[in-house]
């Protein structure tokens, strides 16, 4: 990459008069470039001549926009339309990320979002968003990923993904005051994060009767594939921390710490929880909160239902069951709720790296983990386990067992500390080990796996098992004891989502999770988990669970290769015993055969 040269400043505003942007010369004009900036002029024509690979780093300092730009219909202050690639996309960040650069807007009482982005495959780094109605704001921008920004002191919401942005990443960033006018309009929409748009201002309802959305004045509902990580939300967030709005599918929000004073309470839009979720096949795991002694927060996580005849929500597109029903596909696991303060007032330094990780092969379907205790500042919450480079549970020991394993099969494993405020140490150097070569012991012989294909095509964007455990022994076996394994072949590097269709004891009883394998196969290099929850109760003697109906759907929505899936059976059009779907009874392999 080149260096480009700055304008003058008088040439710049100039430019920006005549709304032309030209600091490239025409030979160099979709090349890319390190471009480092150092006024406002030249950080909002870098941001609007952006093109893919571009770097535009930004000097310390407080660059104050007073006046907001008309960006098609909506007001902003920073913004930018242009797109990066996936190989190469735009990247704008502090030139010092020790000292970040602000980028400050007008008054947080007037219309304006401070940085407002509707381009494609953007990198925001270490940048530091003040004052503006809202802070950051993304309009059919897909692909962007904030990263160690801090966004305060805003009039409403600190950052809104909408518009059909979809795979937006917010990570290792601040959020707070928001709602910082303090008046009941503006903390109303104060929220932290807000994703997606309230079905009342959906581009669908545009010109309806009885709507306020006028022409080309609403918003796409659909956005998909957000991820929400290690963030501290609050405190002085006058709203939820997060609202996931209806339309919204497939979001992620883990490992982030939620400070709930100022919280403003029901009388404010109903601002009575940290999460609000109205969207499906939400994910919210390992957060940690604490109110503060905020008496305004009511609930921890709310489910909303927001279902209506058209033009509104379908019923199957938006969660319409309470809390902890997860037939919306939505899960909720491992979260800490606190009611008083953290251990103090603020925290950023992390844990020490967990030492002397051993993993040692308890059976052919279990590995046990040992590793000496981390030290922190304030003091150790808990540890992360990840197998394979993946996080699959959560400890507050320094000691855990691995279950469910296939047998002969090596396991690496890594394990990384947290504490109270989700700071993070290093990963553990790994320790690696094999099952042994076969089970035994604690499991039964009577129970199979009856299989169905769901739909008879092979070659589409889902893959649909349907299943029966069957018990033809004289016991009742409670299925929180058994697991289940269904082993297909990935077409694509991505991530895999799992919808529970239906099942007769329960989709809400039901759990999964998918397993990338250590020895793959032909037909075979991962495989699906499913596990049942107590409630789920058992496969009664002489009898089974009735049909369960499995969806896979690749997180892309390509299409799947069923041919070569070692679990897939086509000719199998009514249910029939199984024995390439293999069943788990307390960790044993009691059914099947593995690939």
């Amino acid at each position: 990459m080149k260096v480009l040269h700055r304008m003058t400043i008088g040439l710049l505003a100039l430019v920006l008069v005549l709304s032309t942007i030209a600091i490239r010369t025409p030979e160099a004009a979709q090349a890319a470039a390190i471009i480092q900036v150092d006024t406002v002029a030249e950080i909002q024509v870098a941001l609007q001549q952006a093109v893919p690979g571009d770097i535009i780093l930004v000097a310390p300092g407080t660059y104050e926009l007073t006046t907001a730009s008309t960006v098609g219909i909506r007001p902003a202050y920073y913004y930018s339309g242009a797109n990066g690639t996936a190989a190469e996309p735009i990247t704008l960040q502090s030139a010092n990320p020790a000292i970040p650069a602000i980028l400050k807007g007008g008054a947080i009482s007037s219309p304006g979002y401070t940085l407002y982005l509707t381009g494609d495959y953007w990198n925001v780094n270490n940048i530091t968003v003040t004052h503006g109605q809202k802070g950051i704001v993304l309009d059919n921008a897909n692909h962007v990923h904030l990263n160690g920004v801090t966004v305060r002191h805003v009039g409403q919401e600190g950052i809104h993904i909408r518009d059909g942005s979809s795979y937006a990443i917010i990570e290792n960033s601040i959020v707070d005051e928001t709602g910082a006018t303090g008046n009941a309009a503006d903390k109303g929409f104060a929220e932290g994060i807000y994703i997606g748009s309230d079905r009342s201002v959906w581009d669908v309802n545009e010109g309806l009767p009885g709507s306020s959305v006028g022409p080309g004045q609403g918003y796409d509902r659909a956005v998909l594939h957000t991820i929400v990580r290690n963030n501290v939300i609050g405190p002085a967030v006058a709203a939820e921390m997060l609202d996931i709005k209806e339309g919204t599918s497939h979001t992620l929000i883990e490992d982030n710490l939620f400070l709930g004073a100022g919280i403003a309470g029901v009388g404010f839009n109903f601002a009575d929880s940290y999460i609000d979720v109205k969207g499906v096949n939400v994910t919210i795991r390992n957060n940690i909160g604490y109110r503060q002694n905020n008496t305004g927060i009511t609930a921890d996580i709310a489910e909303v239902n927001r279902t209506s005849s058209s033009p509104w929500c379908p019923a199957n597109e938006t969660s319409n069951q309470s809390l902890g029903d997860t037939s919306d596909g939505n899960t909720y696991t491992s979260n800490q709720f606190f009611a008083g303060h953290p251990p103090v007032a603020w925290d950023r330094q992390a844990p020490s790296v967990p030492g002397g990780l051993t993993a040692t092969a308890a059976s052919s379907s279990a590995i046990s983990l040992t590793w000496s205790a981390s030290s922190d500042n304030v003091g150790v919450a808990g540890y992360r386990i990840y197998r394979n480079g993946v996080q699959f549970a959560t400890t507050n020991t320094t000691s855990y067992t691995d279950t469910g394993l296939s047998s002969s099969t090596s396991y690496t494993y890594t394990v990384q500390a947290y504490d109270a405020f989700n700071n993070v140490s290093a990963s553990s150097v790994p320790s690696s080990a094999t099952t042994l070569s076969s089970g035994g012991g604690g499991g039964t012989s009577s129970l199979k796996i009856q299989y169905e294909d769901g739909d008879g095509a092979a070659g589409n964007n889902a893959i649909k098992p349907f299943l029966k455990i069957v018990n033809t022994g004289a016991t009742a076996i409670p299925l929180s004891e058994l697991t289940v394994r269904y082993y297909f072949k990935r077409e694509a590097a991505v991530a895999q989502n799992l919808t529970i269709d239906y099942a007769v004891i329960g989709k809400t009883h039901i759990t999964g999770s998918f397993y990338t394998m250590g020895s793959p196969t032909a037909t075979a290099d991962a495989y699906l988990e499913l596990g049942f929850l107590a409630a789920a109760g058992s496969v009664a003697a002489l009898g089974d669970t009735g049909v369960i109906k499995v969806r896979i759907n690749n997180s892309n929505w390509s299409n799947f290769n069923e041919a070569n899936d070692y679990s897939y059976a086509p000719s199998m059009t009514s249910f029939a015993d199984h024995d390439k779907i293999t069943l788990y009874h307390n960790g044993n392999l009691v059914w099947g055969t593995q690939p």
